[in-house]
């Protein structure tokens, strides 16, 4: 410590000599613009004064700069003897340094283990509250479904609005109304909702408004009606199937779930819905999960677009939901009897589990435009509504028409290939 104080007080008259000498340069530039001004007897007097302070400052120099020199190499000979002492200080310092950064992981990993925990009990609250819902009869799932839609598409038009644009909300909400109502009452009808309502809007726009409306405005007005109000409503037409055919149901379930007053609660339907909504959760467990354990390969790599609107999502996450959702979907396909099962239940895996992927990507598009993380804060864990219901957006019309058109297409096939073999 001493020793230190001794460097510092000699740094200091280093310090000043140089002081002194850029004193003495100025010096002898008064000097010059003396003589110039053909001052002569005051520089007769002032110049050997200034040779004598010029003479002493450079000797009281040449004195410090040995000193400090012998200073050197005493410090050079401390440190090289205490070199093994601050390796030692350092390796306690990086010990330490460690031990920080462990416990800043552990707690890093604390609250991502609460936020893992808080978005399993949402997401089993959900599922069970689902089942009852899919379960409960097309009336209650009607309005279950139409409520839920109309907070999602609140949540979109807020999205939309943090854009600055306005769009229609109140003709979205009329047409999405009107597109579950005519699904669960004249199905027959519900593919006539989408150009009434289109024309309800244009209309709005035109006889309503003061301004004329912009493209922006008028597109983000049709896709709220079109993403959240038309393509979701196909999941009521889906559950109105009430054909209930062969189901291969445990025996201490086949009684007991057939009742016979009330057929509505426990229908084809029914079993379709909920088999295909639970694909669509392992889908997104499968896709986390894996991708979080084998994830290497960004999205970005095959669609610059895709990882652009989702950074996190890698390819061998998505394959691993493809996988999950074709192994339950395969498996319902068993229960059911499919025609082909193991076909008809990996393929229908396959494109509902595409489809997820693909509303779950749209979502994402439309949250980094309005630059928010989610689209609300009304499920802990989750965010908004459409947070949790963007995969089941295109899945919808899929699932209905998969059912309605494509089953029943294998079935004709077999049943003429069975004729043929007959012949």
């Amino acid at each position: 410590m001493k020793l230190v104080l001794i460097i510092l007080l000699l740094l200091s008259i280093h310090d000043s000599s140089s002081l002194v000498d850029s004193l003495s340069i100025q010096h002898r530039g008064v000097r010059l613009s003396m003589l110039s001004s053909n001052s002569k007897k005051i520089s007769m007097v002032v110049e050997p004064l200034l040779n004598k302070i010029t003479s002493s400052i450079t000797r009281s120099t040449s004195l410090v700069s040995s000193f400090i020199n012998n200073i050197d190499t005493k410090l050079i000979s401390l440190t090289s003897s205490s070199s093994s002492s601050s390796s030692s200080s350092s390796y306690r310092l990086q010990s330490t340094t460690s031990l920080s950064l462990s416990k800043r992981d552990i707690v890093d990993n604390i609250i991502n283990d609460k936020k893992l925990i808080k978005r399993w009990i949402t997401g089993l609250s959900l599922g069970a509250l689902g089942t009852l819902w899919i379960l409960s009869g097309n009336g209650w799932f009607t309005l279950g479904f139409l409520i839920t839609s109309l907070i999602a598409q609140y949540e979109y038009y807020s999205m939309v609005e943090a854009t600055g644009i306005s769009p229609a909300k109140k003709i979205g909400i009329l047409s999405s109304i009107l597109c579950y109502v005519a699904a669960a009452m004249v199905p027959q009808y519900h593919e006539l909702v989408m150009p009434l309502s289109v024309t309800m809007l244009m209309l709005w726009l035109l006889i309503f408004k003061k301004t004329s409306s912009t493209i922006s405005e008028i597109s983000t007005s049709l896709l709220g009606m079109f993403y959240i109000g038309y393509l979701p409503s196909f999941w009521v037409r889906l559950r109105s199937l009430n054909a209930m055919k062969s189901v291969r149901l445990p025996f201490f379930l086949r009684d007991r779930i057939f009742v016979k007053g009330n057929s509505e609660l426990f229908t084809l339907g029914a079993i379709i819905t909920w088999w295909t909504w639970t694909s669509i959760v392992c889908n997104d467990v499968g896709a986390y999960f894996i991708g979080k354990k084998f994830g290497k390969n960004k999205l970005s790599e095959i669609s610059s677009a895709a990882g652009a609107a989702s950074p996190n999502k890698t390819i061998q996450g998505a394959l691993g939901g493809f996988a999950s959702c074709m192994l339950f979907s395969t498996i319902g396909a068993y229960l059911m009897s499919w025609p082909y099962w193991a076909l008809t239940g990996a393929s229908y895996g396959l494109f509902i589990s595409f489809l997820a992927l693909v509303g779950d990507l749209t979502a994402s598009m439309m949250k980094r435009d309005a630059k928010v993380k989610d689209s609300g804060n009304i499920l802990p864990g989750h965010g908004g509504l459409l947070d949790r219901i963007d995969s089941y957006m295109l899945a919808g019309p899929a699932a209905f028409y998969f059912f309605t058109a494509v089953l029943p297409c294998v079935k004709n096939i077999m049943k003429a290939k069975k004729v043929v073999k007959i012949i």
